[in-house]
């Protein structure tokens, strides 16, 4: 599905920067402001911190500005409010010299200004603790301004924080979308990623990163603004997914074929080019033909043309007989590719996937996913395993997927779509040595308090 919107952090995502100099530059000007005033350093920071979790816990009853004050008050009574237009002037004056303890980098208003030339709706979903002059300054120091975004939060109009869920859903509220047409661009692990629990897509900005808990962020898609863009880009993709059509078994069979010609999980048994390919399209054809009402076979089309095909086996799979595959074909192929090389190519194929199915539980197989070569490059294989495959097993109770692969290119793969390495083994032909490792990937990994 094309996401309608993308959301972005501000802090340590649009606009780069260190949190703890930051923070600490922040007070200190806070400090020597206000202490001509009477505001003694040390207890005003602390008083700040404690507003600030006021506001962290706030339930949506007042805005944050009210949850700030209101806790401010408690502790410096009348003056507080009395001298609310010394903080308001310290965030229209003083708090412009913050800009020094900030970073900044054009690709952050150039992917905005790309994803708005796109036609998507882009949210400024930063923690709202600061006051809109503040925020509106930070904006602008990321080389942006306020009027490229539908929605930014500020303390005064919202009276939720990150990571609450109510913050994200009262984002979706106001601008009437819902989760999942939207994604999540941010760099801290505890509050941007969680708004994946609600449904949205996200993405883990690694420049600077926060992950206090050091949790794997290879559970999220993640890197620094070039792959954010490559991930946006593979988002905007006018991608359609849908079971395969009985018309199509046979298209897709030979676009599997045309995938596999160079694998040498095939060429090392049967060497010849030209063989090869005949052989590759009577074994998946015989494949698709034998497996058609035992298996879920998906597609994604590209602008309504075919690029990628999958196989999805559930856990009560049962692989068809030797006589229902001799009846769709698979002699074709043991005479193309011979009999003595298919035969060996079979039995390394069945120790192959020994191990994904030895697994137990409620883990389902993946047996084949090809993308036509004519589309390589372009994320159409994450995108169907994030937004098709994944999500059907999910739709179904599935709690892992597993697969194996014997390419090197593949295990990044799999590794860069969230997929662990659980078992290795070596196969040898005529001489020729051949890798296969097995992957897996929790369904429903354990999600953020």
């Amino acid at each position: 599905m094309k996401p309608k919107a993308v959301l972005f952090d501000l802090d340590g995502t649009l606009l780069p920067m260190d949190q703890d100099a930051f923070t600490k530059g922040y007070f200190k000007l806070l400090a020597k402001k206000l202490s001509p005033h009477g505001y003694e350093p040390e207890a005003l920071i602390k008083t700040v911190w404690h507003g600030t979790a006021a506001m962290v816990k706030n339930d949506g009853s007042c805005t944050n500005e009210e949850a700030f004050w209101n806790d401010f008050a408690i502790i410096y009574g009348p003056k507080a409010c009395a001298d609310r237009p010394l903080f308001e002037e310290f965030y229209a004056n003083e708090f412009q010299e913050a800009k020094v303890f900030c970073g900044f980098t054009q690709v952050a208003a150039e992917t905005v200004s790309i994803l708005k030339q796109a036609g998507l709706r882009i949210a400024l979903a930063t923690n709202p603790i600061f006051p809109a002059v503040a925020t509106e300054s930070r904006i602008q120091w990321a080389g942006l301004s306020p009027e490229d975004f539908d929605l930014y939060t500020t303390y005064e109009n919202i009276g939720y924080c990150k990571p609450n869920l109510d913050y994200y859903r009262e984002i979706l509220r106001r601008v009437n979308l819902k989760a999942e047409d939207c994604i999540m661009v941010g760099n801290d692990v505890r509050e941007d990623m969680v708004a994946g629990q609600l449904g949205m897509k996200t993405f883990l900005l690694t420049d600077c990163v926060i992950n206090p808990e050091g949790l794997p962020i290879e559970r999220w898609p993640h890197g620094d603004f070039a792959a954010l863009q490559a991930y946006l880009k593979e988002k905007l993709y006018m991608l359609s997914y849908e079971g395969m059509k009985p018309t199509e078994l046979q298209p897709c069979a030979d676009l599997a074929a045309r995938a596999f010609g160079d694998y040498e999980y095939f060429s090392i048994y049967v060497t010849d080019e030209g063989k090869r390919q005949r052989f590759l399209r009577a074994l998946l054809r015989s494949e698709f033909r034998s497996n058609q009402n035992s298996a879920m076979f998906f597609t994604a089309k590209k602008d309504g043309v075919l690029a990628a095909v999958a196989m999805l086996c559930a856990p009560d799979y049962r692989k068809p007989s030797d006589g229902q595959y001799l009846r769709t074909g698979y002699l074709a192929a043991m005479l193309h590719g011979g009999v003595r090389n298919v035969n060996a190519w079979n039995e390394m194929e069945k120790k192959a996937a020994a191990p994904c199915h030895s697994l137990t539980g409620n883990t389902w197989y993946l047996s084949l996913l090809t993308v036509d070569p004519a589309f390589a490059g372009q994320g159409i294989g994450s995108g169907m395993l994030q937004d098709c495959l994944i999500p059907y097993v999910q739709q179904h109770g599935g709690s892992a997927l597993c697969l194996f692969t014997n390419s090197q290119r593949n295990r990044l793969f799999y590794q860069k779509n969230g997929f662990t390495e659980f078992h290795a083994q070596q196969f040898s032909y005529h001489g020729k040595q051949i890798r296969s490792w097995s992957y897996r990937k929790e369904i429903c990994p354990e999600t953020l308090e």
